[in-house]
């Protein structure tokens, strides 16, 4: 096949109920792009689609011999729970071995000789008290678990690699002097995401109503490593119920990384069973990148996210196909600030 043909598949997530349905995968299959329909092999769409699902097998093999070499990972969960979900998807990258919380009574260097990475996992919102912010309709709060979890940080060497998913994202994005916007919508549920080094698209799962906010903080202290790639949420309310004051080049995070304590925060949930194995290898990826540095960080495209860019006003708008009909567009609260 053709490279453009090949770019056109890795950066497209196709829905997975189709992958193994060569009927539902020819319907697709007629709406895409002209030159790559052209260009994939065979005579006809059902032709088509059984060479594109030989394709993926392919693919998917190739995912499973690239981690079969596992290397061991020692982690601490902050919050002291089994987490049987995150822990079985660090498993299919690493051996993990999960470490006791009777660490914490010991000095800092034996922290740092037997934990190889500290998880923050989902759960209640940040009390908002540890960001200078009112406590808005929506939020709900467990400000044990924040006190316990805050003690753990400030015990933690700030480059011991810490990985925040969901919630546990949100309170690392606080820790590093970062906000919180109190209420979105739309966030419940698979959406594309678009990461800022390279460009490409991924299908994410969410289930959060509040949302990371770095932006207060100097650029050196953050970096925007994805970003929804259409704006999902028509609110971004503040602990007044009342509409957040929003940068005029405002994206709306999705993962953020923070040099200084060499935390990684992924807003949605890779580690769940529905979250593309295309996404959830990529998220192994980046961990790779930002909190162990075993591989170098690519340098970005000149068209990847500029903040000194302005946002286009008019709206976002996804090209349709059978199995989506979803529309986004730029959220009016956007429109007026930048009018």
């Amino acid at each position: 096949m053709k490279k453009e043909v090949i770019n056109y598949l890795d950066n497209h997530v196709f829905p997975q109920n189709i992958l193994n349905n060569p009927d539902l995968l020819s319907k697709y299959v007629v709406g895409m792009p002209g030159l790559v329909y052209q260009n994939i092999p065979g005579h006809g769409s059902i032709e088509k689609a059984l060479f594109l699902i030989e394709y993926f097998e392919r693919r998917e093999d190739k995912i499973e011999q690239e981690i079969v070499e596992k290397r061991p990972l020692r982690i601490l969960i902050a919050d002291n729970t089994k987490s049987h979900e995150y822990v079985d998807y660090l498993n299919t990258r690493f051996d993990v071995t999960v470490v006791n919380h009777n660490i914490l009574g010991d000095n800092t260097k034996r922290l740092s000789q037997e934990v190889d990475l500290v998880l923050f996992t989902g759960g209640e919102d940040v009390n908002p008290a540890l960001y200078g912010d009112k406590r808005g309709s929506w939020t709900g709060v467990n400000s044990r678990r924040d006190d316990y979890e805050m003690m753990i940080y400030e015990k933690l060497p700030f480059d011991m690699p810490k990985l925040g998913i969901c919630r546990g994202g949100q309170f690392l994005t606080v820790m590093n002097g970062g906000k919180m916007i109190q209420d979105v919508n739309n966030h419940s549920g698979n959406h594309k995401i678009t990461h800022v080094g390279s460009g490409q698209v991924y299908e994410i799962t969410s289930t959060h109503h509040q949302m990371m906010f770095p932006f207060n903080l100097p650029d050196h202290r953050f970096e925007l490593v994805a970003h929804s790639q259409y704006f999902q949420s028509t609110k971004y309310l503040n602990g007044n119920d009342e509409e957040f004051d929003l940068p005029k080049d405002f994206l709306e995070p999705e993962i953020i990384y923070y040099p200084e304590s060499n935390s990684l925060c992924i807003q949605g949930h890779p580690e769940y069973n529905h979250c593309p194995e295309k996404t959830k290898q990529w998220c192994f990826k980046l961990m790779d990148m930002y909190l162990f540095k075993t591989i170098s960080i690519p340098p970005k495209k000149e068209e990847s996210y500029n903040r000194s860019k302005p946002l286009p006003i008019k709206p976002f708008i996804e090209s349709k196909n059978p199995f989506s009909q979803n529309t986004y567009k730029t959220p009016e609260v956007l429109i007026k600030k930048k009018g």
